[in-house]
């Protein structure tokens, strides 16, 4: 049986041109076989901005159908932001957002407001505790958590189902690459940049994936991971991977604040190759 798997890298979402990339894989007796990687609009043949990248990739997910996709995104927000956005579900979270948010800005300050003046500058869920994942409104990934809130999430919903929320295909499953490769005790710091340090980086971490049985990678997609320097195309194989090789996941916290997946030894099964004996 093979099972169509993606991998999205969503960190190109504020301004996205070659950044919002996409790689598409086959799951076949436990390998995960990637056989292309691009950016989205060029995959899709869109324009590079944003809404015309995230409107074509969600097209092109109805029109080839796989059956699990991983997206380095934060798709849902702390409980106590979502009880500040009038809502305990996860499922009217986009519309709560459109509604009360007009931009990533408003967003950060409502999460921020929103939380216990006691805790941490930028407010973390418990997945993101758990996996070292960054709030999903710190200044670095604002603009990407608001995307993924008001213009991905909108358009997924008639395409598949988001986990752990459902399980109608195509699933969307949020994956944060750094987790996965610390779990598989690969290296998740210096291979985004231009000098050759950070280039042998990115060789090092296609090595070691493959090394272990676990993945493939075609020879054109492999050059290109290697050559782009901001590493967005290899994210977007590494969300791959863990789309195609983890169980479902359970969130951590609150039902609501979802879970990352990928990010913990358990949610791969015992013997997986990848997993450091």
């Amino acid at each position: 049986m093979t099972t169509r798997v993606w991998g999205i890298d969503f960190s190109g979402a504020a301004h996205p041109g070659a950044r919002l990339a996409l790689a598409e894989a086959t799951l076949q007796e436990g390998v995960v076989r990637i056989g292309a990687v691009d950016a989205v609009a060029t995959r899709c043949g869109t324009p590079s901005a944003r809404e015309a990248a995230i409107a074509g990739l969600t097209e092109l997910a109805r029109s080839v159908g796989p059956d699990r996709v991983g997206i380095d995104a934060a798709l849902s927000l702390p409980q106590t932001a979502l009880r500040a956005l009038g809502t305990d579900r996860w499922q009217q979270l986009p519309a709560a957002v459109r509604r009360r948010c007009p931009d990533a800005r408003a967003l950060t300050g409502l999460v921020i407001d929103a939380a216990p003046p006691t805790g941490p500058r930028y407010p973390r869920r418990v997945t993101d505790a758990r996996t070292a994942a960054l709030s999903p409104v710190h200044f670095m990934i604002a603009a990407q958590t608001y995307a993924a809130l008001t213009e991905l999430l909108p358009r997924w919903r008639a395409v598949g189902d988001v986990a752990p929320h459902g399980r109608k295909r195509p699933t969307l499953c949020e994956v944060y690459p750094a987790a996965a490769l610390s779990v598989w005790a690969i290296g998740s710091t210096g291979y985004k940049g231009e000098e050759p340090r950070h280039r042998d980086r990115r060789v090092a971490i296609i090595d070691a994936l493959t090394d272990t049985g676990a993945v493939t990678i075609a020879p054109g997609p492999r050059a290109a991971m290697l050559d782009q320097p901001g590493g967005d195309l290899l994210d977007a194989a590494i969300a791959a991977v863990v789309a195609g090789l983890t169980r479902p996941t359970a969130p951590p916290g609150p039902p609501a604040e979802g879970a990352i997946c990928g990010g913990e030894p358990t949610d791969y099964r015992p013997q997986c190759p990848l997993l450091p004996t």
